[in-house]
């Protein structure tokens, strides 16, 4: 009895061989920038099994650094690994002193990052960048129903900013009605745009004597509680400054529907600037355009 014990007491670590850790490596570098994006956490092992007599000249599987961090990126969405920890794992039996068979294992851990180069353009299902331009300007370029998923994947911090920059937008107003701005704004905040007059516009106006701008190429610079006034004042005043007007705003239109939306129809190559249209269909509404 005592002789069977001692042979199993010998010959336990010879069944069980050796094992030992080795890290092999580790790299630090700030994740993050114009030109990638960190999108998670990637692992990956590779391995392989080496025997004796002949062992790297008798092996199975890839036990490489290469191998791992290959199959680390199998199925992810990111393009390369940064920050990555590395470990090797050897298993050898009998010993590991001129052992028959040996298992290596290689594990690799990093961050998984995203290119956003021409190269590597950045996927369109989330928002990575957090710069309030660049996220609406995508935003703007989407049609809606990629707009629509392309939002759903904003964090709260992101949507908080995008909905600060709108606003901004809306108060400056930068925002013109029925564009796609307007569009992606009413995604955000669930409502249209105001009309705003910029406060530059206003700086601007409260320097302009009314009563001198009275031609067409004025009041179009106006705002339109501005234009009304204008308008008044040249209605009080001069009937021929006023035919003028409305024979300079005639060349510029197509057709006057007073009741129809929009009131007013120009040919495709009129291209209508500042405050135009709005005179243009106050002039159609109060039915001094037609005929």
């Amino acid at each position: 009895m005592r002789a069977k014990g001692l042979v199993l007491f010998i010959s336990f670590p010879l069944l069980g061989g050796c094992a030992y850790y080795q890290s092999t490596g580790a790299s630090s570098a700030p994740a993050g920038s114009q030109y990638e994006r960190p999108v998670g956490i990637a692992e990956g092992k590779a391995s392989g099994w080496n025997f004796f007599p002949c062992y790297s000249l008798c092996q199975s599987g890839d036990a490489s650094l290469e191998a791992a961090v290959r199959n680390a990126l199998d199925g992810q969405v990111g393009d390369a690994l940064t920050n990555v920890y590395v470990e090797r794992k050897t298993v050898a039996f009998p010993h590991i002193y001129l052992p028959l068979v040996t298992r290596t294992e290689v594990r690799v851990m990093g961050t998984l990052v995203k290119y956003n180069t021409k190269e590597f353009p950045p996927d369109r299902d989330h928002v990575y960048s957090g710069i309030p331009g660049e996220m609406w300007s995508q935003l703007v370029s989407f049609e809606k129903p990629e707009r629509a998923r392309y939002s759903k994947g904003l964090s709260d911090r992101n949507r908080s900013v995008l909905v600060d920059f709108a606003l901004y937008k809306e108060n400056e107003g930068l925002i013109e009605a029925g564009s796609r701005d307007s569009d992606v704004f009413a995604m955000l905040l669930l409502r249209d745009p105001r009309t705003v007059t910029p406060r530059s516009v206003l700086k601007a106006e409260a320097s302009i004597d009314l009563r001198k701008c009275n031609s067409y190429e004025c009041i179009i610079t106006l705002s339109p509680e501005k234009q009304a006034e204008a308008l008044k004042l040249v209605g009080d005043s001069d009937r021929s400054v006023r035919a003028e007007l409305l024979d300079s705003a005639r060349k510029r239109i197509k057709a006057c529907y007073p009741h129809k939306v929009p009131p007013v129809v120009t040919s495709p190559e009129v291209q209508l600037i500042y405050n135009e249209s709005i005179l243009l269909e106050t002039l159609c509404k109060a039915g001094e355009l037609r005929g």
